[in-house]
């Protein structure tokens, strides 16, 4: 009896502290006109990494899956151009969703103090088709790769067969600063040896062949494409784990490759 009952009181345990919630809500301007395409996203309180997010529809209306974890608050954010952001620490709710009803956005005003708010770019931005992740916002260690970045980002999921999928859409492609390694489309180069430190950006975008890009026509792939943002001053990093002298000619030629590649040569 008391072998069951601690059973059941872990059970409750491990349900209260990995909570799953729907936040949702309509956000609107100072002139009561519902905002569409505005970025709304939500962190965990204990070291800030957003954990969901999305981009209000033509209503103003956002709906966001949640997994908390053992959090009892989380921090909502909105960004949105034009508009000072928004950010309010709420509760998590025991199950369901929580509605938040109307937010209403300021507009933009010329102060040093939001000024400098606005400038520091939010962990994820919904620009028309293309999922911006910014890197420095994700926790990782000094030598992840790519690919341990790419885990860490909401959305994002790797199988165990190597596929990555964004928000269950499976990713064909894989670019750095818009081009191929090694004319390899998959980027698996790219990803065990790309260091995560010198990533700025993660866009994920709908893929397209070459010839769409250039006749900027719409993608009907049906699937997506990654690209790699390098930061600035970073475009001539040591790639891999290959040293000069040490390894295969194929392993060397890999890296040598990455590395023109990066530096633009």
């Amino acid at each position: 009896m008391k072998t069951t009952l601690l059973l059941f009181l872990l059970f409750i345990s491990s349900t209260l502290f990995s909570q799953k919630f729907t936040l949702e809500g309509v956000l609107k301007d100072q002139d009561s006109i519902v905002l569409n395409g505005a970025t709304v996203y939500v962190q965990s309180v204990k070291d800030s990494v957003p954990i969901a997010y999305g981009i209000t529809n033509k209503n103003g209306e956002y709906s966001l899956r949640v997994n908390s974890g053992e959090d009892a608050k989380v921090i909502f954010n909105i960004a949105s151009l034009g508009y000072q952001p928004y950010v309010k620490v709420v509760k998590v709710p025991l199950s369901g969703t929580l509605n938040i009803g109307y937010i209403v956005l300021n507009n933009d005003i010329e102060e040093l103090d939001v000024i400098t708010i606005i400038a520091r770019a939010p962990p994820v931005l919904i620009k028309k088709d293309t999922v911006e992740y910014n890197a420095d916002s994700f926790k990782t260690l000094p030598n992840d790769k790519a690919d341990d970045l790419l885990k860490k980002l909401p959305g994002v999921d790797i199988d165990i067969d190597g596929i990555i999928t964004v928000n269950g859409i499976e990713v064909t492609a894989i670019n750095v600063d818009g081009m191929r390694f090694f004319c390899e489309q998959k980027g698996d180069i790219a990803l065990k040896n790309l260091p995560s430190n010198v990533i700025s950006k993660v866009q994920v975008t709908d893929y397209k062949t070459d010839n769409q890009k250039f006749t900027e026509e719409e993608s009907d792939s049906g699937t997506k494409e990654i690209n790699f943002k390098i930061k600035k001053g970073k475009n001539r990093a040591t790639f891999g784990d290959v040293k000069l002298g040490y390894g295969t000619d194929e392993k060397y030629q890999a890296n040598a490759n990455i590395f023109k590649l990066i530096d633009g040569k």
